[in-house]
């Protein structure tokens, strides 16, 4: 029959042992917290590239508009001075006639 020792009676093997464990789990903790720490750095540094990404789309596109906008205004005069050289050429048929 197999009786299990306690207290004092196991000896020095079974403090041993519990202090093994005991680091074995402090590094598994220690282990968990650095990659936890990493990760989180990690997504912190995909957050600022993100919001960076978000800034230039954000950049371009308002220079899309700006583009478009000097292209509306373009038109816009290119079909005003069409109109006032249509006018001009039937003042001056007019005043030759």
């Amino acid at each position: 029959m197999n009786l299990r020792k306690r207290g004092l009676g196991r000896g020095l093997e079974a403090l041993l042992a519990d202090e093994s464990a005991k680091e074995q789990k402090q590094q598994s903790q220690t282990v968990q917290s650095v990659e936890y720490q990493s990760s989180k750095a990690v997504s912190q540094d995909e957050a600022q590239v993100i919001e960076a990404v978000d800034d230039r789309a954000a950049i371009v596109g308002a220079l899309f508009k700006n583009i478009q906008k000097e292209n509306l205004l373009l038109l816009e005069e290119a079909e005003t001075l069409r109109k006032l050289i249509a006018e001009f050429e039937a003042i001056v048929r007019a005043d030759l006639a």
